[in-house]
């Protein structure tokens, strides 16, 4: 089929993803692709484009790219934390404000107390866990099986926001065996993180 990426026409096959386009053309952009947008609308890296579609691609540098990029590196925050602390542990992580260009959260646990210590074996984890390149795979479910899923978890704020939407799909997010509800886009995998930091910050960390 032919597509249209960044004005130019090919001939692909019919099983070509976003991100096997923004592979083709990553030399002509200065900051990695993130995010496609096609035929006007933006689009995750792993959807398969439909015959005639305009493409352009979207990198760190523009404000839809960028938030991708910072949403997809929470989302691997989150599992790390999962991962270190323990599944079996109640715990809260809590992403609260901007400061500058970071992220303020906070962490708060009964069972494990933040310290610079744990927050140190959290970068750790990510940085295995980017390494390793895992899918980040987006799932279209019902209302009732999310519950399900967040219950399984452990995770009972989502469990109780998904009795109410039975009526309707959710939009969850799977990293290998954590899952979690974001509202926005996400990159393909982990290996897309090619930048963080975990810095302690007042009561919590950026």
């Amino acid at each position: 089929m032919m597509v249209i990426v960044d004005g130019v026409e090919q001939m692909v096959p019919s099983d070509v993803t976003l991100e096997d386009l923004a592979n083709g053309v990553a030399a002509d952009y200065k900051e990695p692709i993130v995010l496609a947008v096609m035929n006007g609308r933006l689009s995750e890296l792993f959807r398969k484009p439909s015959a005639d579609a305009r493409i352009h691609f979207l990198t760190t540098e523009t404000d839809s790219g960028y938030m991708t990029f910072r949403r997809s590196a929470c989302f691997v925050m989150l599992k790390a934390f999962q991962d270190v602390v323990g599944r079996e542990k109640e715990y809260v992580v809590e992403m609260r404000h901007t400061v500058g260009n970071s992220l303020y959260c906070e962490y708060n646990s009964q069972e494990v107390p933040f310290s610079e210590e744990l927050l140190s074996k959290v970068a750790k984890r990510m940085k295995e866990l980017i390494q390793c390149n895992y899918p980040i795979e987006k799932r279209s479910i019902s209302a009732r099986k999310a519950e399900k899923v967040f219950q399984k978890l452990g995770d009972e704020d989502k469990k109780r926001l998904f009795r109410f939407r039975m009526a309707s799909n959710i939009n969850i997010y799977v990293l290998d065996d954590y899952a979690d509800y974001f509202y926005g886009y996400m990159v393909p995998s982990t290996g897309y993180i090619h930048q963080f930091s975990l810095e302690p910050y007042e009561e919590g960390f950026v």
